[in-house]
């Protein structure tokens, strides 16, 4: 899996919530999906600073 940096993962959100707001059905599912795969990787990042 690519690593995530902390600004790739705001767009991304960012872009969930656009799909979200237009009526996306997928929307909040890939919003769901992507903060489970940041959560990690962002509490990792927190942890190396």
């Amino acid at each position: 899996m690519e690593h995530l940096t902390e600004d790739k993962v705001k767009k991304r959100i960012a872009a969930a919530l656009e799909a979200a707001k237009k009526g996306n059905a997928q929307g909040p599912a890939m919003l769901q999906q992507m903060l489970q795969q940041a959560k990690p990787q962002l509490l990792q990042g927190q942890q190396e600073r």
